[in-house]
């Protein structure tokens, strides 16, 4: 979840991917060092993601039902949230930055009706629906023995997820997300931990974030430069392909592989913190808090990006992005979560008995 803050202070609050048709706009405007530090957060996004997919898959492979109750009452209580943010911003005469001439009146509807397959959050989204399809992954890859499973591994790696980016899909993020669940899956049941390595997996892991950063900053560079046309289309996409197809792909395996090797003790308390990673996403990348965030209130392009100092600002702001929206998240399963969790099974149960088959 670090990784995915930093990757949206670069994204959203420097390069401005999240307004639609502007992304570098102000990244060519920092000093060459500053370039460099902001490409190098950029793979956070994909690495964590992936990553999250991963550990998913691990898990739930041996599993037979899943519950999407938890997610399904963070959703809610987060696109309230963020509804009551847009309420109180515009009662004092504020607006949200960038979302002049956006239809809000629609957002409102999708975030009290469907906040789980609107897309107001897309990888919640695409979590939901890799859920509702792991049983019959979990049946067909639970089929397979090693050599199958690396078979199924490289056609999904090579066609799903390498050439889908290239040529874009509609579903790449529902292709990428079931390669890494199915990379995931095949490490529970095909690999033994290997302390041993732990080096490599930290060397190549290194190596393959600064490849990925570099493809990131080549990225850039072709889109803020004089040139155009099918060429710079053509290297721009090798680059998003060369990042996500190989460097994500290794780092994601290696910084897996060393953290499952770690013979790391129980501590509650940092259980406790790793349970409102999904509640950090939330509160800070709806489509409301996204834009408020990074150009409303940190304002980080005009700000931080100028500076000198641009990376002590980075590491605090997202520190400081992670530890406030935890300790929001902290209240929500205190005062919240227990008795939300009790009347949806009390609701579940009603349904249960009026509208199932014994």
């Amino acid at each position: 979840m670090v990784m995915i803050i930093a990757s949206h202070y670069a994204a959203h609050g420097i390069e401005m991917l999240a307004v639609e048709g502007e992304a570098w706009l102000r990244w060519p405007a920092g000093s060459l060092v500053n370039r460099a530090f902001v490409t190098f957060m950029n793979p956070g996004g994909e690495v964590g993601v992936a990553l999250l997919f991963t550990i998913t898959g691990y898990f739930q492979i041996q599993k037979k039902t899943f519950s999407l109750k938890k997610v399904v009452l963070s959703c809610l209580y987060y696109s309230a949230f963020s509804l009551l943010v847009l309420g109180a911003v515009c009662a004092f005469g504020g607006s949200i930055p960038y979302m002049a001439g956006q239809n809000v009146a629609t957002f409102i509807l999708r975030a009290l009706f469907m906040p789980l397959t609107s897309t107001l959050w897309w990888f919640v989204a695409v979590y939901v629906f890799l859920m509702l399809f792991s049983p019959v992954l979990n049946a067909f890859l639970g089929k397979l023995n090693r050599k199958g499973f690396l078979l199924f591994l490289l056609i999904a790696w090579g066609v799903w997820y390498g050439l889908a980016g290239i040529i874009g899909t509609e579903f790449f993020a529902l292709q990428k997300a079931v390669f890494f669940y199915a990379l995931g899956a095949y490490v529970r049941l095909f690999t033994e931990k290997k302390s041993g390595r732990r080096p490599l997996y930290v060397l190549f892991a290194f190596l393959a974030w600064a490849g990925s950063a570099y493809c990131f900053y080549q990225q850039g560079v072709l889109s803020t430069g004089p040139g155009a046309g099918i060429r710079i289309q053509l290297l721009l996409r090798g680059c998003n392909a060369l990042s996500s197809t190989i460097f994500v792909t290794v780092c994601v395996w290696c910084v897996f592989r060393l953290f499952e090797g770690l013979a790391m003790p129980y501590r509650p308390f940092v259980n406790r913190i790793a349970a409102t990673t999904f509640g950090i996403y939330l509160i800070h990348d709806s489509i409301i808090m996204e834009h408020l965030l990074w150009f409303g209130w940190l304002k980080v392009a005009k700000r931080q990006y100028p500076s000198p100092l641009l990376p002590l600002y980075a590491v605090l702001t997202v520190a400081g992005i992670f530890i406030v929206c935890s300790c929001l998240d902290l209240i929500r399963m205190k005062f919240f979560e227990p008795k939300a969790l009790k009347a949806a099974d009390r609701c579940i149960e009603a349904f249960k008995k009026k509208f199932c088959k014994n």
